[in-house]
């Protein structure tokens, strides 16, 4: 359809540029961090690891949208087609479970190290912990909603058993309901310590605006909790475009994570490299 063709590009072209800032931001992370003296922390180690998970993510879900590269409306698709892209999207989905995880646990270790209250760092594990659950609950959650996993996207396959309707979309919003929970949690928490660290309140100011982008990432969160509720009623509506969208907001979550994640441990490397240049 016209609509899924035209998500197809918007997803071709928007992911490719947050993909390639994803790269141009963990490349600088590694960097700073590796040279000239290497001071890798559990932190980097993860939002390495959940960025290798991403790009996999990231790939999987292009090669099936590639489609539509080029800006050419196929007049019609076959069924194996569909089927082919049903295949990649449903892959995706523990991937996207896994890196989602990654850079949420990846997160709370950075902001574990400036905590200073004993009460915080508690609870900074506990989130930790729950986000360590979540992983575990979402991502074999994706991978055995049906077994055999063909079946998810494959409604030809006769002998196979899946979970319920109504199991999927508890599982959904129990995810969502923590993801968005964290993200607001991650993004509010700089402001426990801001006003202990002696630093300018400039710097203060930029510390919080960055780890803010976080919100970025709930947004998308909700938006898919919002389209999920949309499809509880399919009838007389485009299921497909419906389930592109879900798809690009789901990308899209992990994208804006994960740049928001790496973007605040460049702030000292980028004040120096300003005042190198004379800036």
């Amino acid at each position: 359809t016209d609509a899924q063709f035209t998500l197809a590009t918007i997803f071709l072209i928007s992911t490719m540029i947050l993909q390639v800032i994803a790269i141009i931001v963990v490349f600088a992370r590694t960097y700073t961090r590796g040279y000239p003296a290497w001071r890798f922390r559990i932190d980097d180690y993860l939002i390495v690891l959940a960025f290798a998970i991403m790009t996999a993510m990231f790939g999987v879900m292009y090669e099936s949208h590639i489609w539509a590269w080029g800006g050419r409306h196929p007049t019609s698709r076959t069924l194996k087609e569909q089927r082919h892209v049903a295949k990649y999207g449903s892959i995706s989905m523990p991937l996207w479970a896994w890196a989602t995880g990654f850079v949420k646990i990846s997160i709370a270790f950075m902001l574990l190290r400036f905590q200073q209250s004993q009460k915080w760092k508690y609870f900074m594990y506990v989130m930790i912990a729950l986000n360590i659950v979540l992983i575990g609950f979402t991502g074999v959650w994706n991978m055995f909603q049906c077994i055999p996993f063909k079946a998810v996207y494959d409604p030809s396959v006769k002998d196979k058993k899946c979970f319920s309707k109504r199991m999927i979309r508890i599982c959904l919003y129990v995810s969502a309901a923590c993801n968005i929970s964290t993200d607001l949690v991650f993004s509010f928490m700089p402001l426990t310590f801001l006003g202990k660290i002696r630093r300018p309140l400039r710097e203060k100011v930029v510390i919080g605006g960055l780890m803010a982008l976080g919100l970025i990432a709930s947004a998308f969160s909700l938006a898919k909790v919002i389209l999920a509720a949309k499809l509880e009623t399919p009838q007389g509506k485009d299921l497909g475009a419906y389930l592109m969208l879900f798809g690009l907001l789901s990308i899209l979550e992990v994208q804006a994570s994960f740049i928001a994640a790496c973007i605040p441990t460049l702030r000292g490397s980028t004040r120096r490299l300003l005042i190198r240049i004379g800036l």
